[in-house]
């Protein structure tokens, strides 16, 4: 059922963030986590996101997260490599707040997605998509997050992992059935508008639109404009109130390697 034929519900608006917060590794030299930890927290403080799609994250860094946002946000998801806490996350942050958690999952892009750690067609590694269905406590209304970040190699596998996620979104949210709770989904998909998993994504029966416009994400640490990978999809019948890409940094210091994309979005 559109969110534009729910005018017997209560309305539903939301803050929408999808960050890939950049892996810990000393390789970064000055753009290391130690050195953007606090500038990552001040972000989510200024920003103040209902909800928010992390990628990359490992779980010391999720836990300086929860830490520094002096317990506004609770976390969902499992590390990639051992379904416990091993790996990369590309967990969910919910602020307590305003929503609280009914139930979530993740599971495995491949062919086998209930087997942590599993992988397929051709992916350099474990790839996986985590989910929750919230409660938006002030309107009462259900909705279905769904969070991931394709693989950075093979093409197939992000193709194939995108519409494993459409598959999943149905299965889980019951929406193109005529659920009335609506899905998101944010990510890094290592892909631009113009590539294949965001066509499928976009074209599908599932009914999602692209948030805001084309302007870059992905800039390596850098100061230039680069292409846009990150995304925040809503339901094509919901109002995109506004959305924007965050540039924060502090002097040659950014807050990852990617710009966050921050999205309210009425339904």
């Amino acid at each position: 059922e559109a969110c534009s034929s729910m005018a017997a519900y209560p309305p539903l608006q939301l803050t929408v963030m999808s960050f890939n917060v950049r892996y810990d590794t000393p390789a970064d030299g000055p753009n290391a986590w130690p050195h953007r930890r606090t500038l990552a927290a001040e972000m989510l403080r200024e920003q103040l996101p209902d909800v928010i799609g992390l990628q990359e994250p490992l779980h010391h860094q999720l836990n300086d997260l929860l830490a520094d946002t002096t317990g506004q946000y609770a976390a969902l998801g499992v590390g990639r490599d051992d379904g416990v806490a091993a790996g990369e996350y590309s967990a969910i942050l919910y602020r307590t707040a305003a929503l609280s958690a009914i139930r979530s999952g993740t599971f495995w892009l491949s062919d086998r997605p209930a087997v942590p750690a599993s992988r397929a067609w051709g992916a350099a590694c474990p790839r996986v998509c985590t989910w929750a269905e919230l409660r938006h406590l002030q309107s009462g209304r259900h909705f279905y997050f769904f969070n991931t970040h394709l693989d950075h190699v093979s093409a197939d596998a992000r193709l194939r992992g995108a519409d494993l996620i459409l598959h999943k979104i149905v299965e889980i949210s019951g929406w193109s059935a005529g659920g009335v709770a609506p899905p998101f989904l944010t990510g890094d998909f290592n892909e631009t508008a113009r590539d294949p998993a965001i066509k499928h994504i976009l074209a599908s029966p599932v009914g999602l639109r692209a948030c805001g416009s084309d302007a870059g994400t992905f800039h390596g640490f850098a100061p230039r404009a680069g292409p846009r990978i990150d995304f925040v999809f809503a339901p094509a019948t919901a109002q995109v109130v506004s959305s924007v890409v965050v540039n924060k940094q502090s002097g040659s210091v950014y807050v990852s390697d990617h710009h966050p994309i921050v999205s309210v979005i009425s339904c």
